[in-house]
């Protein structure tokens, strides 16, 4: 379980549930989240004049929009800071659970 997709995956259903996105084809939406990541860092490579930061959050407010989050509260949420996380070293992990 590495990567992006699962991930997403998780947190796409998460919001489905709660019945904050309303989408109606999973992997349809799996692959609009996915591959508007991969083209954000991709335009990024290729501009790195560009303004990272207001880029990601331009780009995941419209990926809210898309997956129907109000425009305001899209908007809202997006520019809001993100929270502190811990990232767990990928040596942490047993071999079992990098051969999954």
């Amino acid at each position: 379980k590495h990567g992006l997709v699962p991930y997403a995956r998780r947190d796409l259903e998460s919001g489905i549930r709660a019945g904050r996105f309303s989408v109606t084809d999973l992997e349809l939406a799996l692959g609009m989240v996915v591959g508007s990541a991969v083209c954000l860092g991709e335009i990024l490579r290729q501009r790195p004049d560009r303004d990272a930061s207001s880029s990601a959050d331009r780009m995941a407010a419209g990926v809210l929009r898309m997956l129907g989050v109000p425009a305001d509260e899209a908007d809202r949420i997006a520019s809001a800071p993100l929270p502190d996380v811990t990232v767990q070293d990928e040596s942490a992990h047993s071999e079992e659970e990098r051969m999954e």
